[in-house]
């Protein structure tokens, strides 16, 4: 497991881990016979009562999920390190 960095010692990266859960990922998907196939939400106050979401809508969320938060992580390194990724 990577260890957070500290001073004056870069971070490791996280790859190995993103390989393994990308693998465990590609391997669920490939489990699912059909897409469509639904499952009842939680009882939450964010989810409508009896609301249900189909595989491809929580594989769907997961990636905008990731999206949305990795790019709040990029910032906050950005923010330490000073390096940009883009522009």
């Amino acid at each position: 497991m990577p260890q957070p960095p500290s001073a004056g010692r870069p971070a490791e990266p996280s790859a190995p881990v993103s390989e393994r859960v990308a693998a465990r990922t590609d391997e669920l998907v490939a489990s699912v016979p059909d897409l469509n196939t639904t499952q009842p939400l939680p009882e939450a106050p964010w989810f409508e009562q009896g609301a249900r979401w189909s595989v491809r809508q929580v594989i769907l969320q997961v990636i905008a999920e990731t999206a949305q938060h990795a790019g709040h992580a990029d910032i906050i390194r950005e923010a330490l390190d000073g390096q940009k990724t883009m522009g």
